[in-house]
């Protein structure tokens, strides 16, 4: 009979520690970090469901993934996160070639992005790696030394902007005469050129009161150096870079 008195406290017992292993879950940081850089954790900026599971594993070279799991829409998240990243971090996003993304690029119902920015260390980049699907996301940081963030290639320049470009320059600085442009006439031809693999718009001046041919100038892109060719021999002289 004295045995039956102890089977209580042996299930009270049981059920504290099955309890006490509850307390070893893993919180989620409030921010995370590469050398010197910090950046706000996801859980921090978005606000996630209250059910959400959270982990976090590290792989074979040392570097920390932080996974949040039974979302409602993974894509979602990783969508407010980025966005947040970039209006409010100095952020920018990079697909997994390291090309600049838009701002405001749609995400698909699945994928990986980066969000980058220049470490404060001066030297390489401090990445978050953004993954998702369907109920998920994954942030992975790392401090990616050496790495620069790449260019932001300029828009192109349409005909007109090309030709007031040319217009503006002073005729001295083109190899014409005259104080201004206002003595020529300017054609720009469609199409595009090719100069040693750069992209270029050609344009044509005439003189505005005989309209007779001058001189072609080409204009590159990007970085709208400008060159005078001569359509006899095909050279172009490079007048303004």
């Amino acid at each position: 009979m004295k045995r039956h008195k102890y089977l209580p406290f042996l299930w009270a017992l049981a059920f504290l520690l099955l309890a006490g292993c509850g307390g070893d879950t893993p919180q989620p940081v409030e921010s995370y970090s590469a050398g010197e850089d910090t950046l706000p954790a996801l859980n921090q900026l978005v606000t996630l469901e209250e059910n959400f599971q959270y982990e976090t594993t590290e792989d074979d070279d040392g570097l920390i993934s932080f996974h949040y799991e039974a979302l409602t829409s993974g894509k979602d998240v990783a969508q407010s996160y980025a966005k947040d990243l970039v209006e409010n971090q100095q952020c920018v996003l990079l697909d997994e070639d390291n090309q600049l993304l838009p701002e405001d690029q749609e995400f698909d119902d699945t994928g990986t992005v980066v969000a980058a920015k220049e470490s404060s260390s001066g030297d390489g980049l401090f990445q978050l790696s953004i993954s998702w699907d369907e109920t998920s996301c994954t942030i992975s940081p790392k401090l990616e030394e050496g790495a620069k963030l790449p260019e932001k290639e300029e828009d192109s320049m349409t005909l007109e902007e090309a030709t007031n470009y040319l217009q503006s320059q002073a005729p001295s600085a083109l190899g014409l005469e005259g104080t201004d442009m206002s003595n020529y006439i300017i054609f720009p031809e469609e199409g595009l050129a090719v100069l040693d693999g750069k992209t270029c718009l050609s344009l044509n001046v005439y003189t505005a009161d005989t309209h007779q041919y001058v001189s072609t100038y080409l204009i590159g892109e990007p970085g709208r150096q400008i060159y005078q060719l001569d359509r006899e021999t095909g050279e172009a002289i490079l007048l303004l870079s």
